[in-house]
């Protein structure tokens, strides 16, 4: 039999990946720290696992962040995204997201 194709509009996903950090601030008495990552995105939270005794964690974890169906891009606001993109990439702060649509991420110590 044939395989149907869904036409239209389908669900979408982010998938935001949480990689590292590097020189953080000592927190403990040992001159350490026991980091975990919190990103807020669409009114939830993605916690990271807490990492024992470091300042330079890795954690290497996945999360999928479900976004629904697309609502029709205009084609600045794809060229915006993209301009964004590629501030961060550089190590730059991208411009403030526009109304709606806002993604924090920051950095504990447990």
């Amino acid at each position: 039999g044939e395989e149907k194709v869904e036409e239209g509009p389908v669900d979408l996903e982010l998938v935001l990946e949480v990689i590292e950090a590097e020189g953080l601030a000592a927190a403990d008495r040992g001159g350490t720290s026991d980091p975990f990552c919190v990103a807020k995105f669409g009114g939830k939270d993605y916690k990271t696992a807490t990492k024992k005794k470091t300042l330079s964690p890795t954690w290497s974890e996945l999360f999928v962040v479900p976004l629904g169906r697309p609502l029709a891009l205009s084609d600045d606001a794809v060229q915006s995204a993209a301009a964004a993109l590629e501030l961060l990439k550089k190590g730059s702060r991208p411009p403030e997201p526009p109304p709606g649509v806002s993604l924090k991420v920051q950095v504990w110590d447990h």
